[in-house]
């Protein structure tokens, strides 16, 4: 399939780092993890400048078809982004359980710190299509 784009940066980070590829599998299982999680936030910023932006475009005048098919569009975005992001707290949540001996004891804070992060993106989420219901 091929290497995809969205995850070059931080292929390409572990491959120039191989003394970081020796704290082991668990350690570049939650890099990864990390990384998806970092990259919701700059997705969801854009969200909500465009939320803002129509937002004060309706203080001006009333909304206009292409409006309201932008707010629906929006709305189903935000959507699959928490369905896409919900996994995640049950993935981190098991990595951090006594379930899986190949994971680390040392690592369960840093998928706590992951877990954390997505609670935050869920939040964010939340927030928004709260904003977008009309």
């Amino acid at each position: 399939h091929g290497p995809s784009t969205s995850y070059a940066a931080v292929r390409q980070h572990w491959e120039s780092c191989p003394h970081s590829l020796a704290k082991g599998e668990d350690f570049v299982l939650y890099a990864i993890l990390d990384f998806i999680v970092d990259n919701y936030m700059p997705v969801l910023e854009q969200i909500e400048d465009e939320v803002e932006a129509i937002e004060d475009k309706v203080l001006l005048k009333p909304m206009t078809g292409p409006d309201i098919e932008r707010l629906y569009m929006l709305r189903r975005d935000l959507l699959r982004l928490r369905n896409a992001a919900l996994p995640l707290v049950e993935v981190c949540r098991r990595l951090t359980s006594a379930e899986l001996p190949q994971i680390h004891s040392a690592m369960h804070p840093l998928f706590r710190d992951v877990t954390d992060h997505i609670r935050t993106v869920q939040e964010k989420i939340d927030s928004l299509r709260e904003v977008l219901a009309f």
